[in-house]
């Protein structure tokens, strides 16, 4: 390719880049994962074409002794963007990675926390909310309303550990599996019947108590 062929495509591909990169908002807003995976995977692409023309454009002016310094930075400052609009979309997908990954897992816990004949009776089901919706129908004909349910959380809760010293690492599992269970009872409507809980619950932890009340 001759260098004003590869200074054209140079051209072209920056122009590329631009509308690639006012795309992003507009895709985003959408917030669907597939077609905010494929514009991460367009941007990439464009941007690694860019770079490469921009070598051999260099290469050339260079061996004329041309300063390339101002050129080159203008097409740094224009991957730059489009490097910020990739990280916008990873950023994205990784947060909904995680929020998803999170209500499976809560979704999990519920499952776990049912004594094992429940359990045993709903283990098949997939761990999200469609899963446990399906499941609190087949409890309700099975072993009565959800009963079985809240006694299970109520159980959990009850059953918590007392930490004497105030190790953080299990404070903290200790408020994760309390927040699941309380959660979980408040989605049934059923804090109310735990409420006798609350003073026991906190004496399991004598060395924050103080902060808690």
């Amino acid at each position: 390719m001759s260098e004003t062929n590869v200074s054209t495509a140079l051209e072209t591909k920056l122009v590329q880049l631009q509308l690639t990169t006012k795309r992003t908002d507009g895709i985003l807003a959408k917030s669907e994962e597939e077609p905010i995976a494929r514009h991460q995977g367009t941007l990439g692409t464009v941007i690694g074409e860019v770079d490469k023309l921009r070598l051999t454009v260099e290469a050339e002016k260079l061996g004329r002794k041309e300063d390339t310094t101002e050129w080159s930075e203008e097409i740094d400052t224009k991957i730059s963007e489009a490097d910020s609009h990739v990280r916008l979309t990873k950023e994205w997908l990784a947060e909904n990675k995680r929020k998803l990954e999170e209500m499976e897992n809560d979704e999990k816990i519920k499952f776990e926390l049912l004594e094992p004949k429940v359990r045993q009776t709903i283990e098949a089901l997939p761990f999200h909310s469609e899963g446990y919706n399906r499941a609190i129908s087949i409890l309700k004909d099975k072993f009565g309303k959800e009963s079985e349910i809240v006694k299970g959380y109520t159980c959990e809760i009850l059953g918590l550990p007392t930490i004497q010293t105030a190790n953080q690492k299990k404070i903290h599992e200790f408020s994760d599996k309390l927040s699941y269970c309380v959660q979980a009872l408040e989605t049934l409507d059923m804090l109310d019947g735990v409420n006798g809980a609350v003073p026991i619950t906190l004496d399991k932890l004598p060395s924050i108590r103080g902060d808690l009340v």
